[in-house]
């Protein structure tokens, strides 16, 4: 059925308002056709939607979560635990610094000492300070890890009369022999 089927059913035969009507009509239709959206990028549109507001509800039940792991902290004095750390750290570093004394005693030997040229070998290894410059925390952490290996072997012992310059880790260095002892040993 036409517009102009209804407008005569109901008695209304005027051709001016009929093409008007008409022209109105269709300028709705073509301008309603030029502004849809095709279904399949609604359906999209809406796909994207949907999985938009999933995402939403996961991130709020996450934060939800984390915010009452928060409230376990509340109780906690940041500024208070940095001071405790840095307590902590300066107690290391003097501990370090003490241990480093006792081994640096290990150099302070006389010339006359057997171990004098030992020390004057491995001495080059290790940093020392002076009375106007101290060692730094990183000088004393390397001379501590420098002497580990020379403790292990027993580099610094008294009663040791061999004269290896620097200990290979792991073996213990042998005690000097008289090679005629060998000789004899062995049958020369």
């Amino acid at each position: 059925m036409t517009l102009t089927d209804i407008l005569a059913k109901h008695a209304i035969e005027n051709n001016d308002l009929l093409n008007d009507l008409q022209l109105v009509l269709d300028e709705i239709q073509t301008a309603s056709s030029e502004n849809q959206i095709p279904k399949s990028r609604f359906d999209e549109v809406i796909s994207q939607r949907n999985e938009l507001r999933e995402e939403v509800r996961e991130l709020q039940l996450e934060l939800e979560g984390y915010k009452r792991k928060l409230k376990g902290f509340e109780d906690l004095n940041v500024e208070a635990l940095q001071e405790e750390l840095e307590g902590l750290r300066v107690q290391v570093q003097e501990s370090r610094r003490k241990r480093w004394e006792e081994y640096e005693r290990f150099f302070e030997v006389p010339e006359d000492d057997p171990r004098y040229m030992k020390m004057l070998r491995i001495r080059d290894d290790f940093r020392f300070g002076t009375d106007t410059e101290p060692l730094s925390p990183d000088d004393i952490n390397h001379n501590l890890q420098t002497i580990k290996p020379y403790l292990k072997a027993g580099y610094f012992e008294k009663e040791q009369t061999y004269d290896s310059a620097r200990p290979i880790q792991g073996i213990k260095p042998c005690k000097r022999t008289d090679l005629t002892e060998v000789f004899k040993a062995f049958g020369g």
